[in-house]
C-alpha cells in the first residue's frame, strides 16, 4: 500500500481511527480522510487537525511524502514565508 500514497494515507487514517475506541466516528472524519489521502502525497505542505497530524506523523507518512504537516494557520504563514525569504 506505500507504494500507493492516497491509499496509504487513507488506510492509515482508517485504521487509527479503528483502533482507537475511545475515538467516535463523526460524518466529517469520511471526508477529512478523502482530503487528506489527496493532499499530504500531493502537497508540499498540509495544514491539518492535531489528531490527523499525530496519527500521520507517528506513521512516518509526511516523511515519505515530504510533506510538512502542521496543525496552526500561524505555521503555515512561516512556512510561506520562509520559502519566500530562501527565494
Amino acid at each position: 500500500m506505500a507504494s500507493m500514497p492516497s491509499t496509504d494515507v487513507a488506510v492509515t487514517m482508517k485504521t487509527a481511527a479503528h483502533r482507537n475506541v475511545n475515538k467516535g466516528w463523526k460524518n466529517n472524519d469520511t471526508y477529512d480522510i478523502d482530503c487528506l489521502a489527496v493532499a499530504v502525497p500531493y502537497c508540499d505542505a498540509v495544514v491539518t487537525e492535531k489528531y490527523a497530524a499525530k496519527v500521520l506523523r507517528d506513521d512516518g507518512i509526511h516523511e515519505r511524502s515530504n510533506t510538512v504537516l502542521m496543525v496552526q494557520p500561524s505555521e503555515l504563514v512561516s512556512y510561506v514565508e520562509s520559502l519566500l525569504e530562501a527565494a
